[in-house]
């Protein structure tokens, strides 16, 4: 297959490799979608190398008729590699830029990979983004109202959750579980839709307690201040 495309490719020039790589079909896919769906790093790595940086950006950005870049499709996958492709290919910007990309219901590519429970993707995207850029994607929220920490919740997979906390500040997770949660559970079920309610509230009472042990100052304790009559 790589072989092939790569034939291909070469006997084009750069206005025909364009139209061909944006071509969409009848799901508004094109070639990036099929090979992020296909988890083909290889192929994507191919497809993007073959034009410049800017047309990558703008071939990145062609979403299908739910809203869905490649790189939603890639994060949907947990397909690490063709997300590393797509983040690689771009500046720090852009990659910042396509990663803010929403779905119809308001989900970023991060919301798409929490729910699927997708813990190394979130980790590949934290080594690519600033810090504040990272908190930034993690307090998104579209028209579901879900942050990703809520994604995660959701997922049966609790690592996401443990992910997020560890790659945040204390102040970051304690706004992220102190987010309420205003989804519609008919569209999880009521028993889903408790559980992870259930897990982000168990999440905020042990922030809110850490925080106040951080906060606390020991030396004006009772215990401390109390003179020894030894």
């Amino acid at each position: 297959q790589v072989n092939t495309l790569r034939t291909i490719l070469q006997c084009m020039d750069n206005e025909q490799l364009l139209l061909i790589i944006s071509f969409q079909d009848r799901f508004g896919y094109t070639v990036l979608h099929h090979s992020a769906l296909s988890e083909k790093g290889e192929l994507m790595r191919l497809i993007l190398d073959s034009v410049c940086e800017e047309d990558s950006y703008q071939l990145l950005r062609i979403t299908d008729r739910w809203g869905q870049t490649a790189l939603h499709v890639s994060c949907h996958q947990g397909d690490t590699d063709s997300v590393s492709v797509i983040l690689e290919h771009l500046a720090k910007a852009a990659a910042y830029s396509l990663l803010q990309t929403s779905l119809q219901t308001g989900d970023c590519p991060l919301h798409v990979a929490a729910f699927r429970g997708h813990c190394d993707v979130l980790k590949l995207v934290y080594q690519t983004v600033t810090e504040d850029q990272y908190a930034s994607l993690l307090r998104m929220t579209g028209s579901t109202g879900r942050t990703v920490l809520h994604c995660a919740a959701f997922s049966d997979d609790r690592t996401c959750m443990l992910v997020i906390k560890d790659t945040v500040t204390p102040d970051s997770w304690l706004k992220l579980v102190s987010t309420p949660l205003t989804t519609d559970s008919n569209q999880y079920g009521d028993h889903k839709f408790s559980r992870a309610v259930t897990r982000i509230a168990d999440l905020r009472a042990t922030a809110k307690i850490a925080k106040v042990l951080s906060t606390t100052d020991l030396k004006g304790s009772p215990l401390t201040s109390q003179k020894c009559s030894c």
